[in-house]
Order: structure tokens, then C-alpha cells, then sequence
């Protein structure tokens, strides 16, 4: 009997020596790699991964940061780039092409973020920066990836005109509030022959006050609607357009959210002669109106104004009677 329990105590013995190996081990692998200084260029930045999450400090005051990282395969690449707070800091995040460009920012004393960036493949870098040195309490920085991006999603960066994503016509696009009041830009080709009334649509985001515009191909400013408070949807209905380049741009007033808006285009059908064209809410951009003519127009957002130009050639004087018809609900002036 004494055989036995020898061969019972000793596998005892092996069994506990395993699981105490796991527990040595296994946490030491999900520990976050260190900052490796001096790192304070980009031509200095420290090689990470998609994947890694990094821990370091900011060791003087106004200390620098670069990390660099590659973005492989084809298409483009959602991605995000968290970095936490440090007690009693004011910290910045970057991104940077291969270039040096600044691609993207971010700034405050709360933990930061960088989310759904489609990034084409190539080189990056992250950057952090602190205004204060603090030796006590590191920072976490980590990057990963969201999966690939597709068409109907956003791509930013388009926050100015330059950096405008090209939609379709009929096309929805899926778009977010990656910063606070966030702008984003959409070039729109409209290819459908004479002239046509544009409808766009932007849904509501919770806690957002969302501003709809519309602005030629030179980047003038046609347009601007923003008739409803925040948390409610904005829209521009039979808005003439002829065949060209339009930009269509969406500002999402209030903090960076991962709350989505969908922005929706169509044509709803063709102007015709006798119609309202805006734009027309300045004297400068009046429609021509002749005497004994009809007009059809619209209030097509609050506080719409219309203006019309009346030439007169008979010689003399004349008396001229102009008739506004009742729109219900509008207090309508002439």
C-alpha cells in the first residue's frame, strides 16, 4: 500500500508545479511594452504594432513621444489610437503620415482617442506630447485596428474642402463625431442633364447640434441649414442643381462620440421654368421675375428669404401690385 501513495504524492507534486508555472507566466505576457527614450523626433520614433498597447512617461516638461507604425495590405484600414489620462497633464495625441503631415489631432486633460481613421497602407506615426512632466504616473498608448474599411462608411480624415470623400448620388454614408465639433466634407459630381432639385438628409446624433451646407465648386457657401435644436435630424429639400461639383458639408457641434449619423442624397426631380432657385437669399443672387409672372416658391428652412429682381421698361411710372399667397404655419412678410 505504501507504493501507491508514493506515486500519488509525486503527481501531486507535478500537478501543482504546473499550474504555479501558469501563473507565474501567463501575466507577465499581457504586460504592455515601455517607452524606449530617446523618442522625442520622428526621426527617433520607437517601432510598435497594431496590437501593442505602450507604457511610458512624461519625463519633462512639454516632453515628445513618436511611435511608428505600418499599416500592410490593400485597401484602406479603420483604425483607433486610445491614450489615457495622466494626473495633472494636458496632453495632446497626434498622427502623422510619412511625410511628417499632420493627419489628425486631439487634446485635453480627460483620456483621448483617435477612432475610425480609414488609413490606406503605408507608413504612420503616433505622437504624444505633455505640458508638464509628471514621473509618477505613466501613460497608456495603444493602436488596433477595426477591421477594413467599406464603401458607405466615412473616411476620414475630410475635414476641410481639400480633403472632401467622393459620394454618389442615392448613396447613404455612415458617418461619426471623431472630435469635438467635428466637420466633414463630401464631394458630390451631379452628371443628370439641365436642372434638377437636390435633396439631402442628415440624421440626428444624441447630444450633437448638427449644421447642414451645401457650396459650389469653388468651395462659396450656397446654402446653410440649421433649424432644429441638437438631437434632431437637418434637411435640405428642392435645392436646384445643375451638372457639376458640389460639396456637401455636415458640422457636428458638441463633444466626439461614437454615436453614427447617416448623410442620404438624391435628385427628386426636374426645376422647372416659374419655380423658386435658390439660391436666392440675397439681393446679389436674386431671380429674375417679370411683370404679370407667377412664381412657385418655398420656405425651406426657418427664417428662408427670397429674393427676386423686377426690371420695369416701360417708360414713366408704374404702379405695381405684388401678392404673397398664405403658407400655413409661416409668418410669411413681403
Amino acid at each position: 500500500m505504501r507504493e501507491p501513495q508514493r506515486k500519488m504524492k509525486s503527481s501531486f507534486y507535478c500537478f501543482s508545479f504546473v499550474v504555479i508555472s501558469l501563473l507565474l507566466v501567463l501575466p507577465a505576457s499581457a504586460q504592455a511594452k515601455q517607452e524606449v527614450e530617446p523618442n522625442d523626433k520622428r526621426e527617433q520614433a520607437q517601432e510598435v504594432r497594431l496590437g501593442d498597447s505602450m507604457s511610458g512617461t512624461f519625463q519633462v516638461n512639454g516632453d515628445y513621444d513618436y511611435f511608428r507604425f505600418v499599416l500592410e495590405g490593400s485597401g484602406k484600414t479603420l483604425i483607433q489610437i486610445d491614450l489615457s489620462a495622466v494626473p495633472g497633464v494636458l496632453e495632446y495625441l497626434y498622427l502623422y503620415n510619412d511625410q511628417g503631415g499632420r493627419i489628425w489631432e486631439v487634446s485635453g486633460r480627460d483620456p483621448l482617442s483617435i477612432f475610425n481613421l480609414a488609413l490606406p497602407q503605408g507608413v504612420y506615426y503616433a505622437a504624444v506630447w505633455g505640458d508638464k512632466a509628471n514621473l509618477q504616473d505613466k501613460y497608456s498608448l495603444a493602436l488596433k485596428s477595426l477591421g477594413p474599411w467599406k464603401e458607405g462608411m466615412e473616411a476620414e480624415p475630410n475635414d476641410r474642402r481639400e480633403q472632401a470623400q467622393e459620394i454618389r448620388l442615392g448613396e447613404n454614408i455612415g458617418g461619426g463625431v471623431q472630435q469635438n465639433n467635428d466637420d466633414d466634407w463630401y464631394k458630390l459630381a451631379i452628371d443628370k442633364s439641365g436642372k434638377n432639385y437636390l435633396q439631402v438628409d442628415l440624421s440626428a446624433v444624441p447630444e450633437i447640434d448638427t449644421y447642414l451646407y451645401i457650396y459650389d465648386t469653388n468651395g462659396q457657401k450656397l446654402i446653410e441649414v440649421n433649424d432644429n435644436p441638437k438631437d434632431a435630424a437637418e434637411s435640405i429639400a428642392r435645392f436646384p442643381v445643375e451638372p457639376g461639383v458640389y460639396y456637401s458639408r455636415v458640422y457636428l457641434g458638441g463633444k466626439a462620440t461614437q454615436e453614427k449619423y447617416t448623410l442620404a442624397t438624391k435628385i427628386t426631380g426636374p426645376w422647372q421654368e416659374g419655380w423658386e432657385s435658390e439660391p436666392n437669399d440675397s439681393d446679389q443672387r436674386a431671380n429674375d421675375l417679370r411683370l404679370g409672372q407667377s412664381v412657385q416658391g418655398y420656405f425651406d428652412h426657418k427664417r428662408d428669404e427670397d429674393y427676386y429682381k423686377l426690371t420695369i421698361d416701360a417708360p414713366g411710372k408704374t404702379l405695381v401690385q405684388i401678392d404673397l399667397s398664405a403658407v400655413p404655419e409661416v409668418n410669411g412678410q413681403i
